[in-house]
C-alpha cells in the first residue's frame, strides 16, 4: 500500500513541475474540493443511493489551460472508503479503510474563463486503491461547472463516472463508481508585467525600435517621420515635400481637384478629365472644349460638338425642322407617313397618299365603274379576222375614257384576247393589235400615253367554254384594267 501511494505521490509531482515550467502567465490554477465517494449507486436500486454517500476524501488538484478551450486536470484525493461486494452491496469487502486517489484528465470547457460560469466535460485515466484491495485502474468521465465567486476564485463543483478496468480479487466483478466534488478554484500568478518604455531619441513618441527616423522627430501615422507639408506623406517619400500635395501623387499637388496633378495638367487651375490631360469638356459631351464648335451646348463628334437635337442625322444649323426627325432629302423635316411627300407639303401627312393626290390616298373605283369596265371588256366588237371596231365599239370605249378622266391617280393596262378558234400565233397577233386599237382609241379621246400599256394574250386566259358560240365571243375580249399610278 505504501509503494502504491509513493509511486502515485511521484507521478503527482512531475505533472506539476512539468505544467508549472511551460509558461509564467497566469494559465495555472489550484482547486480543494470535498470527494464523496459512491461505491452503491452502480450495483443499486437507486441511483446516487444515500447508503453510498457516506464515504469521504479531501482532494487537491492543479489546472492548467493547454490552448484555447483544452484544460488539463491532475487530481489527488486522500480519504476513506467503504466498498460493497458488486451485486451485492449488503456484504462489504471494505469499511472505513485508507482510499487514495490520483488522475490525469483533460477538460473540454465551453465559455471562457472570465464568464460567471463556465461549463466542462472531462475525461481522462486514473489510479485508485483501497486499503486491503489490489490498486484499481479507472476512466473518469465527467461533467462540472465553475461558477465565479470574484476575480480568479470560483466555486469548482464536479460530479465523476468511473470506469473500472481491474477485476478486484473476491469481489465478483469490476468496482465501477461515482465521485462527487466541491470546492474552490484558485488561479495563480499575476499575469504579464509591463514591460519598460522602450528609448526614443527623438521624443515624438515613437520607440527607436518602431521609428524609421528615430533622430528626427516626426509623426507616429509616419512611423516617426517628418512631414514638412503637413500632407500625410513622409518627406523622404514626397517628391514635393514643401508643397503640400497628394499621396496618390507622391504629395505633389493637383490644384484644380481633377485627379491630374499639376505637372502633367495641361489645365491645372480648370477641372478637367484625364483622357483630356486634365482640361474641361463643359457640356460633357465627350469632346473637350478647346475642339468643340459648341462648347456650352451637348453636341456629337460628328457635328464638331454641335447637336442634332432630333437625332436624324441632320446637325440642328442645317435641319429645316430641327425638333421633329426627318430625313435628309427634306433637309432634316418628316415624312411621317412615308409616302415620299414631306409632311410640309402633303395635305395628308399622317396617311400614306399618293404625289399625283397631294399625299393623300388614291380614292377606289366605285362599283359602279368597276360593272362599267367589266361590261365593256364583253362588249367591244371588231369587224371578222380583224382589228377594226365595229359600229357601236367607239360608244362604249368613250366610257373607259370617261372613267380614266375621273381616276386621274390610276394606269390602265389594256389586254387583248381571242378564242380558240385558229392557229395560236394568229391569235397572238390578233390580239395584240386589238388592244393597241383599243390604246390608239383611247390616246385620241386625251388619256396619255404614260398611262396605258397594252398587251396582247392570245387564246389564253378564257372566262367561259370555246365550246359554244356564246362561249367563243365572250372569249373575244378586250379588258381594261386600273392600277394607281406610282
Amino acid at each position: 500500500m505504501k509503494k502504491t501511494l509513493f509511486t502515485i505521490l511521484c507521478i503527482l509531482f512531475f505533472c506539476l513541475q512539468l505544467s508549472f515550467a511551460q509558461s509564467p502567465e497566469r494559465k495555472n490554477a489550484l482547486s480543494y474540493s470535498v470527494s464523496i465517494l459512491d461505491y452503491y449507486s452502480p450495483f443499486g436500486e437507486n441511483l446516487l443511493d444515500p447508503e453510498g454517500n457516506q464515504s469521504l476524501a479531501a482532494k487537491i488538484a492543479y489546472h492548467r489551460n493547454l490552448t484555447g478551450p483544452l484544460n488539463l486536470e491532475i487530481p489527488f484525493r486522500l480519504g476513506k472508503a467503504t466498498v460493497p461486494t458488486p451485486l451485492d452491496p449488503s456484504n462489504l469487502v471494505s469499511e472505513g479503510d485508507l482510499f487514495i486517489n490520483a488522475d490525469a484528465l483533460l477538460q473540454l470547457q465551453f465559455f471562457r474563463e472570465s464568464n460567471f460560469f463556465v461549463p466542462y466535460l472531462s475525461a481522462g485515466l486514473g489510479l485508485s486503491s483501497v486499503e486491503g484491495l489490489d490498486t484499481d485502474f479507472q476512466i473518469p468521465l465527467g461533467v462540472g461547472l465553475d461558477f465565479r465567486l470574484s476575480e480568479g476564485v470560483y466555486l469548482h463543483a464536479r460530479s465523476d463516472y468511473r470506469v473500472s478496468t481491474t477485476e478486484l480479487a473476491g469481489t465478483d466483478g469490476n468496482l465501477d463508481n461515482f465521485i462527487h466534488n466541491i470546492g474552490v478554484k484558485v488561479f495563480m500568478g499575476k499575469g504579464t508585467q509591463e514591460p519598460e518604455a522602450p528609448a526614443d531619441r527623438d521624443g515624438d513618441g515613437v520607440s527607436d525600435l518602431m521609428d524609421a527616423c528615430p533622430d528626427e522627430a516626426g509623426l507616429a501615422a509616419l512611423k516617426g517621420c517628418p512631414d514638412r507639408d503637413s500632407d500625410g506623406v513622409a518627406d523622404a517619400d514626397d517628391t514635393c515635400p514643401d508643397v503640400a500635395g497628394e499621396k496618390a501623387f507622391a504629395g505633389c499637388p493637383d490644384t484644380d481637384g481633377d485627379t491630374v496633378q499639376d505637372s502633367e495638367d495641361v489645365c491645372p487651375t480648370v477641372a478637367g478629365l484625364a483622357k483630356f490631360q486634365g482640361c474641361p469638356d463643359t457640356d460633357g459631351d465627350g469632346i473637350q472644349d478647346s475642339e468643340d464648335k459648341c462648347p456650352n451646348v451637348f453636341g456629337t463628334a460628328s457635328f464638331g460638338g454641335c447637336p442634332d437635337t432630333d437625332g436624324d442625322g441632320i446637325e440642328d444649323a442645317k435641319d429645316q425642322c430641327p425638333d421633329a426627325a426627318g430625313i435628309a432629302r427634306f433637309n432634316g423635316c418628316p415624312d411621317t407617313d412615308g409616302d415620299g411627300i414631306a409632311d410640309r407639303e402633303d395635305d395628308c401627312p399622317e396617311e400614306a397618299g399618293s404625289i399625283t393626290n397631294k399625299g393623300c390616298p388614291i380614292k377606289e373605283i366605285s362599283e359602279e365603274d368597276k360593272e362599267t369596265l367589266d361590261f365593256v371588256a364583253k362588249n367591244i366588237q371588231f369587224e371578222t379576222n380583224s382589228s377594226f371596231l365595229k359600229t357601236g365599239s367607239s360608244d362604249r370605249l368613250d366610257q373607259v375614257a370617261d372613267i380614266l378622266s375621273r381616276y386621274p391617280e390610276y394606269n390602265v393596262n389594256i389586254d387583248g384576247y381571242t378564242d380558240s378558234a385558229g392557229k395560236d400565233s394568229y391569235n397572238q397577233w390578233l390580239s395584240e393589235r386589238r388592244a393597241e386599237r383599243c390604246y390608239n382609241y383611247l390616246l385620241e379621246k386625251g388619256i396619255a400615253a404614260s398611262r396605258m400599256k397594252f398587251t396582247g394574250y392570245g387564246e389564253a386566259s378564257p372566262i367561259a367554254d370555246n365550246g359554244s358560240a356564246e362561249g367563243r365571243r365572250l372569249n373575244r375580249r378586250v379588258e381594261f384594267n386600273l392600277y394607281p399610278r406610282d
